[in-house]
């Protein structure tokens, strides 16, 4: 289940209301952590993986049905962080970092500052 607006963000009348946050990747975790929307508080970084299925390969669009995900301002559809490590090394201090505008997929180190998109598992 993925968050329709990023954090910062807020829903009223069927639409996304405000900018988004950027996040240095420590306060990203720690912002997912206190993330509360539609009644969950279990809403978590995506990996990598869960990340590049939301996007079409080659194309700097969503991959979810049109108005599905808002974009995080005006500008553009953004950047975003994983959870993914770079390396096989979980202490590593990049992580994987996705542009929605780009479609590009390419690591940055934890003090570099993106969104954050919110997934949880649904039950």
């Amino acid at each position: 289940m993925w968050s329709r607006i990023s954090d910062g963000q807020s829903w009223s009348n069927g639409q996304a209301k405000g900018q988004a946050k950027t996040f240095n990747w420590i306060n990203a975790t720690e912002a997912c952590k206190n993330f509360h929307l539609a009644g969950f508080g279990d809403w978590r970084l995506p990996s990598k993986s869960e990340l590049e299925s939301l996007i079409n390969q080659g194309k700097a669009v969503y991959h979810a049905p049109n108005g599905m995900l808002e974009r995080p301002d005006s500008r553009g559809f953004g950047r975003y962080w994983s959870s993914s490590p770079h390396t096989l090394n979980s202490k590593s201090n990049s992580r994987w970092m996705l542009s929605f505008d780009s479609g590009a997929l390419d690591y940055y180190l934890i003090e570099s500052r993106f969104y954050i998109r919110v997934v949880r598992n649904a039950n």
